[in-house]
């Protein structure tokens, strides 16, 4: 199992990177990861980004595109973000004590660990899709898995099929992805607490901060 990191990218004069410039550069250290753009603010100015997901165990790997990240693109740092925690890769980082510190806050994996029961599948939303005189309906689903990961389903024939799980942040793409706004999640969470920090992470992708619901 991979652990799940974000990086978090900056504008550069005020103007979010084009995607292709980023792609390339995050492509010399890894073949897979998912660009996410983001309205966010640095220092009480505007700062439109990028979320930068990927999957790895490799840290010194992960630690070495931060920097290039930061000295390609003329940064004063870049995030990193595991576990709940965050980091910033600035010029001063060592590479060997940052890469230590992302292992040690790496989630703790432990059979012991108590988790959540996995819940039943929530309804978000219907949708529907014409396409060429054909109707296309189908349901978006979510569900709880373990503490903080989530599953992410949908149903277009009667069965909801799963389409992916993982951490809050890693299915609120999928949300954001479907066009899902956090306030759209304000009456899930009231009536299921559990999906709270589903409802969060999706703020934190749009670079939003809500107030936490009270049930």
């Amino acid at each position: 199992m991979k652990a799940l990191f974000a990086l978090y990218l900056g504008a550069v004069d005020g103007v979010r990177l084009e995607s292709d410039r980023v792609s390339e550069v995050v492509g010399r250290s890894f073949d897979s990861f998912t660009l996410i753009p983001g309205e966010g603010r640095f220092r009480g100015a505007s700062d439109p980004g990028w979320g930068i997901r990927i999957a790895t165990n490799a840290l010194p790997q992960l630690v070495e595109l931060a920097a290039v990240l930061r000295r390609e693109f003329r940064q004063d740092g870049v995030g990193i973000e595991v576990g709940g925690h965050y980091f910033r890769c600035t010029a001063e980082t060592q590479p060997a004590k940052l890469a230590a510190e992302l292992r040690a806050a790496l989630p703790a994996r432990s059979p012991a660990r108590k988790t959540s029961q996995p819940g039943a599948w929530v309804w978000l939303r219907e949708n529907q899709r014409d396409d060429m005189g054909c109707s296309q309906r189908w349901t978006d689903h979510v569900r709880l898995t373990s503490d903080e990961h989530f599953a992410w389903g949908q149903n277009g024939d009667g069965e909801i099929e799963e389409v992916d799980s993982g951490s809050a942040l890693w299915i609120a793409g999928y949300l954001k992805d479907n066009s899902y706004k956090p306030a759209e999640l304000d009456d899930l969470a009231r009536r299921h607490p559990e999906f709270e920090g589903l409802r969060q992470a999706l703020a934190a992708l749009m670079g939003q901060q809500l107030q936490r619901q009270v049930p």
